[in-house]
């Protein structure tokens, strides 16, 4: 039986991986210089890619292993692990946060005084929400389906 590409779902995940560390990385020049003559300029630059970013790669990603890897975590694990459903309701949240960083975002560009904070602490949650995610995947339920499929196990 052939199953999705776990090779490119972990190149996707390292692409979310250092998506995420340049979001970080701006949340920290923008602290370390929080009276730049540019002011929030830069920050919201970086937003604009990280959003164009989930947009353009994450929320495909996302809709691949709904359709592809949680089913066969299903069919095949479910018993050992888990349903998929933890694994969906983690991206529903995801999305959430996404919105809710867009939004913070969108009311930055516009002056709210109390949007940088907001701002800093959706992308707070949502990088380790993604890191967190990504780890599961990667260590235990991919390498998991992987061996399962290879091994042409069968429910």
């Amino acid at each position: 039986m052939k199953g999705p590409c776990f090779e490119d779902i972990r190149r996707q995940h390292q692409q979310v991986l250092e998506a995420v560390a340049r979001l970080e990385a701006a949340l920290s020049r923008q602290r370390s210089a929080s009276e730049a003559p540019d002011g929030d300029e830069p920050l919201v630059t970086a937003l604009g890619n990280f959003l164009d970013f989930c947009e353009s790669t994450l929320e495909p990603h996302m809709r691949d292993e709904e359709q592809h890897v949680y089913p066969l975590l299903d069919r095949y694990l479910a018993r050992e692990i888990g349903s998929a459903e933890a694994m969906l309701r983690e991206h529903e949240t995801i999305r959430g946060l996404v919105s809710m960083l867009r939004t913070s975002c969108t009311r930055m560009r516009h002056g709210a005084p109390e949007a940088k904070s907001d701002v800093t602490v959706v992308a707070q949650d949502l990088a380790l929400l993604l890191r967190d995610h990504i780890r599961k995947e990667d260590g235990v339920i991919n390498p998991l389906l992987e061996r399962l499929l290879r091994e042409g196990v069968r429910s």
